[in-house]
């Protein structure tokens, strides 16, 4: 059985800047988890391997970036809610990797 992923979220990344170790994404996917846990109340897959979504996160990352786009579209796993843990993952992974000053 395959699954189909219902909902991509939308992502601005015109400002992402790309880890160029495993060290620097490292930091950046750890303190997203740390807001995420601080801000929210949410739990999902998000809590069991975060890695592996913040890896899916900044692999669309560069996907969209190859293309020439500002906006990259992520999977949402299963899930079409709109307060879902990922989305919210992703948001924070993202302003994390906007703000990090020290990468590229």
């Amino acid at each position: 059985m395959s699954h189909r992923i219902l909902k991509d979220n939308e992502v601005n990344i015109k400002n992402c800047i790309i880890p160029e170790s495993e060290e620097q994404f490292d930091i950046c996917w750890n303190k997203a988890l740390k807001k995420f846990n601080e801000t929210t109340q949410l739990k999902g897959t998000i809590n069991y391997d975060p890695n592996f979504w913040a890896r899916v996160c900044l692999s669309k990352i560069i996907e969209a970036r190859d293309n020439g786009d500002d906006v990259a579209k992520i999977p949402n796993g299963c899930c079409t809610n709109d307060q879902c843990p990922l989305k919210k993952y992703y948001e924070l992974l993202t302003e994390e990797l906007s703000q990090s000053k020290s990468l590229g």
